[in-house]
């Protein structure tokens, strides 16, 4: 349960809005919290015990009705302002999900979201996310948002070995960030960065940077691209007593089959014993010991 006074509300207020779950769930409701803040991460009911009775109207309004009255047992201090809705969900059987931003002082605080799930009859099953509690920054930028377009352009440039005259860069914006919401090491607390992304006309590269607005420094570097798949084939010569080392493939990601080897075409588009890079893993640039996510190399 939540034991840190520096909740929304405070101790007392957060354990009569728990106290208030449980009996609109009839002592059902599942709750799990963030240990290094305390804040709610999770509330969970049931179709049979849900966290809110059914209520008319629309999913908005039933998750917003919801959300503004126990929004701060996530840390959120005013949700009525702090949490503004992002997107609908409509589900195939008549629910629905709605998902809302934290923002303070006006920016969008990155990955701070919460999910409410809205039954076919209005009621509130659960709902889900994380914020950032106590959030008391200067947002102001020390470093203009010419100057971060430049700087995101430029790392692009050496990470992703490409010229500069192909990229552009989006417009900065102002966004709040603590690397603690995305497992990313750091400089722990939340600070005000400009978000910048940096593409191809044909997204080949697609990079988002973050730029800090205080400092200048790079806060977060990662690439966008879905489709960062880098998978070996191998057929281990038909002899299955060999080990399954893949060290001389029959294909690799994006390419053509070795030979004749039609079992290895299909082998990438089928389940198989392959051996698969992850798409994205964290790593840190040298230069500004900030972290950063990019693609695998095997």
């Amino acid at each position: 349960m939540i034991a840190n006074s520096e909740l929304a509300g405070g101790r007392s207020t957060a354990s009569g809005l728990e106290n208030e779950l449980q009996r609109a769930a009839g002592g059902r409701a599942r709750i799990a919290v963030r240990p290094q803040t305390g804040a709610v991460t999770f509330i969970g009911g049931s179709d049979a015990h849900p966290l809110d009775p059914p209520h008319d109207g629309t999913p908005s309004q039933n998750a917003r009705r919801f959300i503004d009255h126990y929004g701060s047992l996530f840390g959120v201090a005013n949700p009525s302002t702090d949490l503004t809705e992002l997107l609908v969900f409509n589900g195939t059987s008549g629910d629905a999900a709605v998902r809302f931003q934290q923002r303070f002082r006006g920016l969008p605080v990155m990955a701070a979201e919460i999910a409410v799930q809205i039954g076919a009859d209005g009621s509130v099953l659960s709902t889900s996310g994380e914020a950032l509690p106590a959030l008391d920054i200067d947002v102001t930028a020390g470093v203009s948002a010419a100057t971060s377009a430049d700087l995101a352009r430029n790392l692009t440039v050496k990470y992703d070995h490409i010229g500069p005259e192909l990229l552009s860069a989006s417009a900065p914006e102002l966004w709040i960030y603590d690397p603690s919401l995305l497992g990313a090491d750091g400089p722990p607390g939340a600070r005000p960065v400009w978000r910048v992304d940096v593409r191809t006309e044909l997204g080949d590269v697609d990079r988002l940077v973050l730029i800090d607005a205080h400092s200048g420094t790079v806060a977060l570097q990662l690439s966008q691209r879905e489709d960062a798949l880098n998978r070996s084939v191998c057929t281990n010569a038909n002899n299955p007593a060999l080990a399954e080392t893949c060290s001389s493939p029959v294909r690799t990601e994006g390419g053509a089959p070795y030979g004749s080897c039609c079992t290895a075409d299909r082998a990438t588009r089928a389940p198989t014993r392959t051996r698969s890079g992850t798409a994205r893993r964290w790593s840190t640039d040298k230069d500004t010991r900030a972290p950063t996510m990019s693609s695998p190399t095997n």
